[in-house]
């Protein structure tokens, strides 16, 4: 383990020493170009007239300008909604500039703002927020020195939660208002990347945005979810660019990130690599709390019976003991060669990408099940290829083709012969414990095209169709069994999903209503086999047979998404949909590790509805204001859950529920000095049915009674203070407050227990603070993170304790 750190850790700093090293022969200009408020500006036009150059700014307002010869020149920005700004400048031989440019907001041509010019990306970006779905975006170019993992930003952004096991790496559920989300990256789903590359793994320097879309979903992320989707949007920059990042700090975590893009503007031939690499003990501290039903046991004590004078064993319980078990490593490395912005492709990229982790397994799902020996090592490699045209056969014709192939093979084992408990000493009852050794091989396949087609010259009204084909291949192996029964145990199981979007998105009334009308087709087919023979006692074969099933099922849906502008500031958004969500691999057929297979497991359904509405304010140049309330009504059949099955977990259908609930994102900012962010969410899950099995008894039934272990009242609030140029040209210093509140929900059914013994994970206030500096433009940067300072008890999952109070720091280095 220490070798692959070394190793890595070696390879990013050769990477920093080569590019450093290079001689400078020219000199270069480079900067960034914001609005009043620090956000970035991209698509800005940057010249210079003396010596007719010109480029745009990219998605994080940078610009660069390589190779200048020495002149006297002006530089000018503009970008349609600001006033132009216009600066002298001398540039000095074998030197790189920096020049900032902060343009002010000019109200008066915002009504005239034209997609002329503008990206692919800037116009998706556009589309989103011209539409009526609701949707929030988290500029990450922001946080670019803060150790978080998306995890960490993501369960900050109003209804979404995360519920994690433990430290880094730790299993988790991710859902938007209270639903399970589909997860994206590049609009890609995440899966396709193996186990490695998961919210909890992915460092913030690799992403530049990311959109949480709520209950209705753009044709071009196709899912089968009902509470919403996740699309990352990692950066890609249409210049050299060079960016390391490495994080230190508790439990002995390691945190390392490199992207490296280069781009000839001539050919466009462009190659870009990411890596990163990621490792933590997770050896925090454990502690009881009897209050809530939480005792660790530590040992085996043993004594005499005064009265029998037997020798007894007792399970003495401690008040805290440090996970002993529980380290985490991963890494991960994807090279992407290609060309971009050439006259036959917007963009045709071949990729390869490499993963690897191995875990450590401290516990099954609840605290009384300890591990000391169990782990899983997951290896998976993807090829890919995607080819994107703006105009291919017809001129108002856009194609996205992407398709790939992914290889994952994980090993579980537990070589452990003795029991263990918190106490971290191995127990023995006077036999030894069989090893234990799964392996899961899961071939996957991706197929994913989308075609948009303008039907005016305005591009009003837009015809979008894609198609989303995606394989699953499972095998299991339980290489202690015998021979013949993993030839019949370990046959593949299979499920395909195809999903075909067809949408039609429209602008009406000079803009001010936006419509999108869709409709859905899935098709989940799925086969396994089944050993359904039955033996005597002699082991005779009495009846039964090995079994292949293949099932084919299909269903259809549609929607619609509205949105009307009141004014240029202010409107309401509404969305109505009908959906499925189809069960995953793992929720079918378990993964060895701590999900049991169920087989008989029925997809979601809903019908979602949400209301909103919006603000967008700006004063004076000075002020901004945005707020968002939205509501949201998700009634289910089949509601898929996840419940407690001894050490394990499996998934199950609850005939109905309704979920509804209210959000709100409030945020003011004054200048790029201050800003205050305030979000909380109410989201309550009642049951709508009486499941096959249960009791008509009213004190019994769990008819219209709240779903147990899920939150349902949470919120957070975001203060930072920051200041340019304080320390010196080029530096800003910022110091953050977080705080994250989660309201206590019991564990079990409120109705089936006395209120003395009632199970619930308490309130939790979760306080948290960021100090950041960065220098010479934002090339170099440092922070210091302390995470939950006041070292409140955090739980998630069925009690699961999770890291307390934390220290990080983070240094980063961005050449370009």
């Amino acid at each position: 383990m220490q070798a692959k750190q070394l190793f890595l850790t070696g390879f990013f700093l050769h990477i920093s020493l080569l590019l450093c090293a290079q001689k400078i022969e020219t000199f270069n200009l480079s900067g960034y170009v914001k609005d009043s408020f620090g956000k970035p500006i991209a698509g800005a036009t940057i010249s210079i007239q003396e010596l007719d150059l010109g480029t745009t700014s990219d998605v994080d307002g940078s610009y660069q300008f390589l190779k200048l010869k020495q002149a006297h020149f002006s530089v000018r920005v503009s970008s349609v909604g600001f006033h132009s700004d216009t600066r002298k400048i001398n540039l000095a031989t074998n030197t790189n500039t920096f020049l900032d440019f902060q343009l002010r907001r000019d109200e008066k041509s915002l009504d005239e703002v034209s997609v002329v010019g503008k990206t692919l990306n800037q116009r998706k970006v556009q589309e989103i927020k011209q539409s009526g779905y609701a949707v929030n975006v988290i500029d990450l170019n922001t946080q670019v020195d803060k150790v978080a993992d998306l995890n960490q930003l993501l369960r900050r952004s109003p209804g979404v939660t995360i519920r994690e096991d433990g430290g880094m790496g730790s299993d988790f559920s991710f859902k938007i208002n209270g639903l399970d989300a589909k997860i994206f990256i590049d609009a890609v789903p995440m899966e396709n990347y193996g186990s490695s590359m998961t919210l909890n793994n992915i460092p913030v320097n690799l992403v530049d945005r990311i959109e949480v879309y709520k209950g209705v979903v753009p044709a071009y992320l196709p899912t089968d979810v009902l509470g919403g989707a996740v699309n990352i949007i990692t950066k890609r920059r249409n210049k050299q660019f060079f960016d390391f990042s490495y994080g230190y700090g508790s439990f002995n975590t390691h945190q390392a990130s490199l992207i490296a893009n280069m781009r000839d503007a001539k050919t466009g031939l462009m190659v870009k690599a990411d890596a990163f690499f990621n490792h933590s003990d997770n050896n925090y501290m454990m502690y009881s709390n009897p209050k809530y039903g939480i005792n660790l046991d530590g040992y085996f004590k043993s004594f005499v019976d005064e009265e029998t004078g037997i020798v007894q064993n007792q399970l003495v319980k401690v008040d805290k003991a440090r996970r002993f078990h529980d380290a985490y490593t991963s890494g991960m490395g994807k090279l992407e060669a290609g060309f971009e912005n050439v006259k036959w492709a917007d963009r045709l990229l071949f990729g390869l990408g490499y993963s690897e982790n191995n875990k450590q397994i401290q516990m099954g799902s609840n605290i009384k099940s300890v591990y000391g020996g169990r782990w899983s090592e997951n290896k998976f490699l993807t090829p890919s290829i995607q080819y994107r045209k703006n105009g291919l056969f017809l001129p108002d014709l856009y194609v996205d083709i992407f398709a790939s192939y992914g290889d994952s093979r994980t090993d579980v084992r537990d070589t452990a012969k003795y029991i263990y408990y918190w106490s971290g000493i191995p127990q023995s009852n006077g036999t030894f414990k069989d090893e234990a050794y799964d392996q899961i091989v899961n071939k996957s396949y991706i197929a994913k095209t989308d075609f948009s087609y303008n039907l005016n010259k305005e591009k009003s009204q837009v015809i979008n169709l894609s198609y989303n084909l995606s394989t699953n291949q499972q095998k299991n192996f339980d290489l202690m069994k015998t021979e013949e029964y993993r030839e019949i145990n370990s046959r593949p199981k299979r499920l395909n999903k195809h999903l075909i979007n067809l949408a039609w998105q429209g602008q009406w009334l000079d803009e001010k209503l936006s419509s999108v009308v869709f409709f859905k087709y899935y098709g989940m087919d799925n086969s396994y086999t089944a050993d359904e023979r039955k033996y005597d006692s002699e082991g005779n074969l009495i009846e039964g047979d090995v079994v292949k099933y293949d099932n084919y099922k299909d269903y259809k849906s549609g929607g619609l998404t509205l949105r009307y502008l009141l004014k240029k500031d202010i409107g309401i958004k509404t969305s109505i949909e009908k959906s499925y969500k189809l069960p995953s691999v793992e929720q079918l057929y378990g993964n060895v590790v701590y999900v049991l297979p169920n087989i008989d497991l029925k997809p979601e359904e809903a019908n979602n509805v949400n209301l909103g509405v919006f603000y967008n304010g700006y004063f004076q140049d000075k002020h901004f204001i945005n707020l968002d309330v939205t509501t949201f009504l998700r009634n289910t059949n089949n509601y898929i859950q996840m419940v407690s099955a001894g050490n394990y977990y499996r998934y199950s259908n609850l005939d109905g529920a309704r979920l509804y609930g209210i959000e709100f994102d409030a945020k003011y900012g004054y200048k790029d000095l201050f800003r205050i962010n305030v979000n909380g969410s109410y989201d309550k899950a009642i049951v709508t049915k009486l499941q096959t099995d249960e009791s008509i008894d009213p004190a019994a039934s769990i008819l219209h009674k709240q779903l147990p272990n899920r939150p349902y009242l949470y919120g957070n609030v975001d203060i930072s203070i920051g200041k340019n140029d304080w320390l010196g040209m080029g530096t800003r210093i910022e110091l953050t407050y977080m705080n994250q509140y989660t309201h206590k929900f019991y564990m079990s059914w409120e109705n089936l227990a006395s209120q003395s013994t009632k199970l619930y994970i308490p309130n939790q206030d979760v306080h948290s603070a960021i100090l950041s500096y960065s220098w010479k433009h934002n090339k170099y940067g440092i922070s210091m993170e302390a995470r939950n300072f006041t070292d409140e008890r955090l739980y998630d999952n069925f009690g699961l304790q999770k890291a307390g109070r934390a220290f990080y720091t983070k240094l980063r280095m961005s050449i370009f």
